[in-house]
C-alpha cells in the first residue's frame, strides 16, 4: 500500500473536506458526476457544484498543482478575485512544469483583468502564456490577441 504524500495530506486536511466513495458502493454519485474510471478527484464547491474533475492517479506534485488550480477557480468563481490571482501565481511559481501550469496561467490573466478592470493586465499575461506555454491548448485559446 502506498500512503499519500505528506504535503498532499496536509493540504487536504487543512484545505478541504475530503471524502472517499467506493462508486461500486455508491453508483449514484458516479452517475450524478459521470465518472467514467476511479480513482477520480472531483473538486466541489459547497453548493455542490462540479468545479473540476480529473480521472487517474495524479503523483504529489500534480495533485499539489491540481488543488491550486481547483482554489483559484472557486475564488474566480465567488469574484474573489485577488484570492484567485494568488491562487494561480501560486501554482506556477511552485509547479510550473505542472500539466495544469498553462491553465492557471490563462485564469491568471482573467483574474488580473477582474482585480484591474484594465484589459492590458489580461494581455500582459496572456502574452506570457504564449511565451511560457506556446504549444498549449491554453495559449491557442487567447486567440483575443490576434
Amino acid at each position: 500500500m502506498t500512503y499519500p504524500h505528506p504535503d498532499v495530506a496536509r493540504v487536504l486536511a487543512s484545505e478541504f473536506v475530503p471524502v472517499r466513495i467506493n462508486v461500486e458502493d455508491r453508483p449514484e454519485v458516479a452517475r450524478q458526476f459521470s465518472l467514467l474510471w476511479s480513482p477520480a478527484l472531483l473538486t466541489i464547491d459547497h453548493r455542490r457544484f462540479l468545479l473540476r474533475q480529473t480521472a487517474g492517479y495524479l503523483p504529489p506534485a500534480e495533485m499539489l498543482a491540481e488543488l491550486l488550480l481547483a482554489q483559484g477557480i472557486f475564488e474566480l468563481r465567488r469574484a474573489r478575485h485577488a484570492n484567485a490571482l494568488a491562487k494561480f501565481v501560486q501554482l506556477v511559481v511552485l509547479y510550473p512544469a505542472s500539466a495544469v501550469a498553462a491553465e492557471a496561467v490563462y485564469w491568471e490573466g482573467v483574474a488580473a483583468y477582474r482585480v484591474s478592470k484594465n484589459k492590458e493586465d489580461l494581455w500582459v499575461v496572456w502574452r506570457r502564456l504564449l511565451r511560457q506555454y506556446p504549444n498549449s491548448l491554453w495559449a491557442a485559446k487567447t486567440t483575443l490577441l490576434d
